[in-house]
């Protein structure tokens, strides 16, 4: 385990703040992390011995601490955000008519999946090869976004579809206007 430099000299609250996230899915008490072993944190490290079958003193041996640290970081496991994949290689990057390849896949699959829930945005076929269908959607988007229409995708268009793609995912910011189940893009 890497040892931060703001951990040095921070043991009892490190501690803390160790069972207090494994409390997230363990029956171990909440505790305060204030860097000061009171009766809350004895009381936690009971709890946490008996859960785990360790012998119960409230002392932190090296027993306690290493299975604090495996539970800790299981726990961290679970509640980490997934990985995310920046797909589009370069600032100076291009998709244009006729090009063939993996990226197109993953553009088409968002515009496939935007087409599937937004009324104006053309039907898309994953295929992997930019086509009048893929550069009709892209041109859509773009005049949505007050992009040039060039039909181009270029940083500023990929930008402008992952945002909606992830707006609409998400839900947080797309306030479209809905019409017979489907939303409209608006522009």
């Amino acid at each position: 385990m890497l040892i931060l430099q703001s951990m040095i000299n921070k043991p009892i609250e490190n501690l803390q703040t160790f069972l207090r996230r494994i409390s997230y899915d363990n029956p171990v008490p909440k505790v305060v992390p204030d860097g000061i072993f009171g009766k809350q944190t004895y009381d936690a490290i009971i709890k946490f011995q008996n859960e785990f079958n360790l012998p119960q003193t409230g002392i932190v041996d090296n027993a306690t601490w290493n299975k604090i640290q495996n539970v800790h970081k299981k726990t961290l496991k679970k509640y980490k955000s997934p990985n995310q994949v920046n797909i589009f290689p370069s600032p100076h990057f291009y998709i244009r008519d006729n090009d063939e390849n993996e990226i197109v896949y993953v553009i088409q699959a968002m515009l496939k999946s935007l087409g599937n829930n937004f009324e104006n945005l053309s039907d898309v076929e994953i295929n992997g090869k930019y086509d009048e269908a893929t550069k009709k959607a892209v041109i859509t988007i773009q005049n949505a976004s007050s992009i040039k229409e060039t039909g181009v995708v270029d940083k500023e268009t990929w930008e402008a579809i992952a945002v909606l793609f992830e707006s609409f995912i998400s839900q947080n910011n797309v306030e479209p206007l809905q019409k017979n189940g489907k939303y409209v893009i608006r522009g």
